[in-house]
């Protein structure tokens, strides 16, 4: 039977948390013993765990205390760690984007994909005053001047974004707030004082899905996400210190691709209209009749296959010969359908139209001291974990990017203490199975550092905490659980829509396109029309095409039926009199009656 793979894990130094699924696990690091699971608790409290479906965001404070975590159901809950007790649960006013703590563990910073921060206490804090209906209405009408949304659990406002907010960090200070959106805006503001923005870093070109401030340089900011570069800035002073280019490593080891046509699919609520297929059917359903086509309206149009993703094509990916696990590289391996994943009822059309999206889904860094410093991050879909050490300076010199490739996509990956790199990895999504037998069961990959390069802990030396998170802490799930995992959903829902009508860039492009002569009548020889002349020339897409097309017949028939209209003088019928003034209508009737008269 399959497993949920795990989604993330916080290595400590007595204790370990391990998320898989809507599961959490709290095992001993030295022995890999399960100290406590939610999938051992009773009954009914299982089933709540269940119904809140998978762990979106997660975090631990620094000292391995508490626990807080939200998943489908926008609930924070607040655990502890020893005993795994649940000690409160707020409801959230929007599906939260990260959860962390601050340097004290007393305070819960929650962004959210309407583009708040909002700050809550770690215990909820109710008073007798703060009850009352009074203190209720004027606390409410207050926040209603300043909030785009309503905060049902009295979270206290740290700052806003007028996009969806992707990520942050805080300084080692606290003293600032790093926030990210999808609208490729960096904002620097004061903590908790949001209101003061500090200063903006502004340069990406698409959203922005990581960032990150390595300890060992604390005013230094490394960000990516659709963006072909990863960008260093000096975040106090907003400028930007150089770019890193990352596509011609992560693109040969995307394995997970997104189909075209399936980007930016939002719900009313700014939420994705494909995370929850059959609630979201209930509930754009709601009160009407056939239920079972969970379709809604408009944007929140939600499709009954799994808008995640393809796999790659074989022909399409360039692979090594006899690859060896372990090896670095660059390169990956074809993956093939999973039976009863979402990828096997994916139409063979839309994988020929498929692309593959760069979305960098992390950023740690690392301190070797005498190797050096090095800055690692993976990309949503990708095969490897890729690395570089981190330049001094971007102009005189550009880092070698490694790839260290685990022939599978990856999930997640989090440091330990040691400075031990510790991988999670999507194992469900196969590659050819007599290469790598015994890889292809292990969900947790250990890497280790040396002489500054990255390499796989051999399986007989690994620490039985890896060993037990790859066998007995492993928890069932059928393939419907792990259809709504939606582990790649980002590759669909972070990049806007890039329609040629939608993208400024090309949108010039048919602008001037429609101005000029009919491209059909010069297309190319295989029949394709292009715009431009020699070198600047290009075939136009599919969809611009039709595009044009359409509106080139369209206007002809418009000055068509104008000619026509011009061409056709108006004629009188024979037999219709000319119209008379109404003076001259009027005389002539009572002439009528005067002769009438006469006769009789």
């Amino acid at each position: 039977m399959s497993s949920y793979p795990y989604t993330w894990l916080f290595v400590g130094k007595k204790t370990s948390v391990a998320v898989s699924g809507p599961h959490m696990q709290i095992l001993d690091t030295q022995t890999g013993n399960t100290i406590h699971s939610t999938h051992t608790l009773e009954e009914s409290k299982k089933i709540a765990v269940v119904k809140s479906g998978p762990i979106r965001c997660i975090d631990v404070d620094a000292e391995h205390l508490h626990i807080a975590a939200s998943g489908e159901d926008k609930k924070l809950k607040v655990w502890r760690l020893d005993g795994l007790e649940l000690l409160s649960e707020r409801e959230l006013p929007k599906k939260p984007t990260e959860i962390h703590f601050t340097r004290d563990g007393q305070t819960i910073l929650v962004s959210d994909k309407f583009g708040d921060i909002f700050s809550y206490p770690l215990h909820p804090i109710r008073s007798e005053k703060k009850s009352s209906p009074a203190f209720e209405a004027t606390n409410i009408s207050k926040r209603s001047a300043i909030l785009s949304h309503e905060n049902p659990s009295d979270g206290t406002l740290i700052l806003g974004h007028t996009s969806l907010l992707t990520t942050f960090v805080l300084t080692e200070d606290d003293k600032y707030v790093i926030s990210a959106d999808r609208d490729e805006h960096i904002r620097v503001s004061w903590y908790p004082q949001g209101y003061v923005i500090e200063r903006f870093c502004l340069g990406h070109r698409k959203f922005v899905s990581a960032i990150h401030v390595p300890q060992f340089t604390s005013s230094a900011l490394i960000s990516g996400g659709g963006d072909p570069e990863l960008k260093l800035w000096d975040w106090m002073s907003g400028e930007h210190l150089g770019d890193i280019p990352i596509l011609q490593a992560v693109e040969p080891c995307i394995a997970v691709w997104s189909p075209k046509g399936r980007a930016n699919q939002w719900d009313e609520d700014g939420e994705e209209a494909g995370a929850d297929a059959e609630s979201a059917g209930k509930r754009k359903g709601k009160g009407k009749k056939g239920k079972g086509s969970a379709r809604g309206k408009g944007k929140g149009k939600v499709e009954n296959e799994d808008p995640t993703l393809t796999v790659v094509r074989p022909e399409d990916i360039k692979t090594t010969e006899d690859a060896l696990m372990g090896e670095e590289s660059s390169n990956t391996i074809p993956l093939e359908p999973v039976q009863g994943s979402s990828t096997s009822n994916v139409n063979p059309e839309e994988l020929q139209e498929s692309s593959p999206v760069l979305v960098v889904s992390r950023i740690l860094s690392v301190n070797l001291l005498e190797h050096g410093r090095f800055v690692m991050f993976s990309a949503v879909g990708a095969t490897a974990i890729f690395y570089f050490e981190f330049p001094s300076d971007l102009k005189t010199r550009q880092p070698a990017i490694h790839a260290f490739n685990l022939h599978h996509p990856v999930i997640n990956f989090s440091f330990d203490e040691s400075g031990d790199v510790w991988v999670l990895v999507d194992c469900e999504r196969q590659g050819p199975s007599a290469m790598r037998e015994e890889a292809e069961k292990r969900t947790v990959r250990l890497l280790r550092w040396v002489d500054g390069k990255l390499g796989e802990v051999n399986v007989d030396s690994t620490p039985s905490l890896v060993a037990a998170l790859n066998d007995s802490a492993r928890i069932p799930a059928t393939s419907a659980e792990l259809k709504t995992l939606d582990l790649y959903l980002e590759l669909s829902s972070m990049p806007k829509n890039v329609d040629p009508e939608h993208d400024p860039m090309r949108r010039n492009d048919l602008d001037a396109l429609e101005a000029a002569a009919n491209p059909f009548d010069s297309a190319n020889p295989d029949g394709t029309p292009q715009i431009g002349e020699g070198a600047n020339a290009r075939e136009l897409t599919q969809r611009e095409a039709a595009r044009l097309k359409r509106k080139l017949a369209l206007e002809a028939k418009i000055q068509q039926d104008q000619g026509i209209a011009s061409a056709s003088p108006s004629v009188e019928p024979e037999n219709r009199l000319p119209k008379k003034a109404k003076s001259e209508t009027g005389s002539s009737a009572e002439q009528g009656d005067i002769e009438m008269q006469n006769i009789a």
